[in-house]
């Protein structure tokens, strides 16, 4: 079944690209890394509360989600590493993600994922 246009909403994501050294006012490596993530991409999905045997049943027994985003693009670049923004819009980099990806179930025409809240601040 394809997703009913009423139903739907925009979010944005990002895709984790790498890992950059952080650097201390020295110039010196601190020996930790910040991870480095691709322009924000907009997706049309629908967005339901998690809730439901169902619905748990997709993921396998993963039980800490929040949400669970259905889009019909499933060719789109979603991994375990995006970070997603949904209450929040992303403006710049003073603006931390909302959530993170807890599974990823595929089928032949729509794609679903789980979506886990972070706390402010923490990216996974």
């Amino acid at each position: 079944m394809r997703l009913l246009k009423r139903n739907t909403q925009t979010v944005q994501y990002r895709n984790w690209l790498t890992n950059q050294p952080v650097f201390d006012e020295d110039g010196y490596q601190t020996g930790e890394y910040e991870s480095s993530y691709s322009d924000p991409i907009e997706l049309i999905c629908n967005i339901s509360p998690a809730n439901g045997s169902t619905q748990r049943e997709i993921f396998g027994n993963i039980s800490t989600y929040h949400k669970i985003l259905v889009t019909d693009k499933i060719d789109c670049d979603i991994d375990e590493q995006t970070i997603f923004y949904i209450e929040k819009k992303y403006e710049n980099e003073m603006v931390r993600n909302d959530y993170v990806v807890a599974g990823i179930a595929k089928s032949l025409n729509v794609l679903s994922i789980a979506l886990r809240k972070v706390e402010t601040g923490d990216t996974q």
